[in-house]
């Protein structure tokens, strides 16, 4: 099955320099903006998709430009800005891409000397396009890719103030673009450090300073490491799990292999080139302390898919609950090229809400061929096999998995509920539809775009004083798919999916594709 060119080309759309907003820009409000809301919705994607004569391949490969909704006393207003990365300006003033993306190598200065372009395939530039994600570290926003740079911006102008390397602060080589904030406001995040042809998961963490002179990140440490099982590769991650006591890394099947990494320039190899995908291969589950860093003994498999993200994980009477977006296709990473968005021909690679229970108290007393998973309702099975692993079947929580619903970019009660048991996750489509799972009856709640335009990321946002874990609104940007009818923001309640208010852009604004956001609630930064 195709996916419909008609309906998802527009997020693919390169946004021109010349249509980045000069002010903020007062949108066209239908229907009534909750007085309560007041501050910050900043969002972050692959706005710009070509430099020069030169076009990207890769819906990750694009110049990230960062959105910024203020909605203060009833009223919203729209500003979007081109991030200032090294990457840009630089390319920008060469006219050709300078630093490599996911799916497209940097081009030779021509006017360099051959020895000097030769020199030149020996030195990686590591991209700081940080285009993928947003998070806030104490009083500081953050842009986030998978490498390990990440860049603060100012929260109104929207440009760099600050560079950080990890690679500078701990012995790590890149890092995912979703780090976890736990409640005592610690930042936690999966990174990768490979040496020797050999490689390590780590787990990352930073304290917000309470010294205003120290920056952030400059007390950033390991807390423990998992080894990878393949010698010479590493398994691609977006994103891993946490709960209140564990972290969880899915050791997948999409590798990036380290010779053609270490040597991709003089192969003349992108980044995506550099990935393997291990068809006959398990996805192995690796659980590591909070406490101690330490990596549990038990060996957890299960079939062979593919997780961007998590949605979120708790423990429950000896068990271990990891709910996440599976991909039953692995290789949708590298299917994600511009050329087959545009036209149509994206094969559909559905992905669904997906639920893994790991049973805790395993040994060497368990017996094998039985389900240790003994939580009510539960459809997820964990069986012991002779070689001492355990092999996990999923819980897709419906009745039939032929009604499975199309579930990515998973957003939940975050603040409140990380790492603890939750009922209810919000998710979309890709294209025109924001769903509502409710994980204790099975349901689901839709919302379908009338015009089938293209939603986004649904992000929760609680009512003051909220009694349900669902009262509050969701902030989604939507983008339009005729061209000839203006972007907006939408507003819906998050217990009914009904619209509350549809916040319109002047139709000659162009609102880029925008991958992941949070909202701050600080008016202080409201223009």
């Amino acid at each position: 099955m195709k996916m419909s060119g008609q309906r998802f080309d527009v997020i693919a759309r390169s946004m021109l320099p010349e249509e980045e907003t000069a002010e903020p820009l007062e949108t066209k409000t239908t229907g009534t903006v909750p007085s309560w809301l007041n501050g910050s919705l900043y969002r972050n994607g692959s706005g710009i998709f070509e430099v020069g004569d030169i076009k990207m391949k890769h819906l990750f490969d694009g110049f990230a430009v960062i959105s910024r909704y203020d909605i203060k006393d009833g009223k919203v207003f729209y500003k979007n800005r081109i991030l200032r990365s090294d990457t840009w300006n630089e390319s920008i003033k060469a006219n050709r891409l300078v630093y490599s993306q996911f799916g497209m190598m940097e081009f030779p200065d021509p006017c360099k000397s051959i020895f000097s372009r030769f020199a030149s395939y020996f030195k990686v530039n590591t991209t700081d396009n940080t285009s993928v994600n947003l998070v806030k570290h104490g009083d500081a926003i953050f842009t986030m890719t998978e490498t390990n740079k990440i860049l603060q911006v100012d929260p109104k102008t929207l440009d760099p103030v600050d560079k950080v390397d990890f690679q500078k602060l701990v012995s790590i080589h890149g890092a995912t673009a979703h780090p976890h904030k736990d409640h005592d406001g610690v930042l936690y995040n999966l990174a990768t450090n490979y040496q020797d042809r050999k490689s390590a998961y780590c787990i990352t963490a930073s304290e917000p300073n309470s010294d205003k002179n120290a920056k952030p990140f400059d007390n950033l440490r390991i807390l423990g490491s998992v080894p990878s099982r393949w010698r010479g590769s590493y398994s691609y991650n977006h994103s891993f799990g946490m709960s209140e006591n564990y972290f969880i890394i899915f050791e997948q099947n999409v590798c990036v292999n380290l010779f053609k990494a270490a040597f991709a320039k003089i192969l003349g190899y992108a980044y995506s080139e550099c990935i393997n995908v291990y068809d006959k291969e398990e996805v192995q589950v690796a659980i590591l302390s909070k406490k101690t860093g330490q990596h549990l003994k038990t060996v957890y498999r299960c079939k062979n898919m593919f997780c961007f993200h998590h949605v979120n994980s708790y423990e429950e009477d000896g068990h271990l609950v990891v709910d996440f977006c599976s991909h039953e296709n692995p290789k949708i990473l590298g299917a994600l090229y511009l050329e087959s968005i545009r036209n149509g021909t994206l094969q559909s690679n559905q992905s669904y809400f997906t639920r893994l229970v790991l049973p805790l108290n395993v040994d060497n007393n368990t017996p094998v061929g039985k389900n240790l998973v003994t939580l009510k309702d539960s459809k997820a099975t964990a069986i012991k096999r002779d070689d001492g692993s355990i092999f996990l079947t999923c819980d897709y929580l419906t009745d039939d998995e032929n009604s499975k619903i199309e579930f990515e970019l998973p957003t939940f009660h975050y603040e409140k509920l990380v790492g603890r048991q939750y009922r209810y996750t919000y998710g979309c489509s890709l294209r025109d539809k924001i769903f509502k799972i409710d994980t204790v009856n099975r349901s689901v709640k839709v919302y379908k775009d009338p015009k089938g335009n293209c939603v986004g990321e649904a992000v929760f946002i609680p009512s003051p004083d909220a009694k349900e874990e669902d009262e509050g609104i969701l902030l989604s940007p939507v983008i339009s798919t005729d061209r000839q009818s203006p972007c907006y923001l939408l507003i819906l309640n998050a217990q009914t999916l009904e619209e509350i208010a549809k916040c319109e852009v002047p139709i000659s604004t162009v609102i880029p594709t925008s991958f992941h956001g949070i909202f701050d609630p600080n008016v202080e930064n409201l223009e």
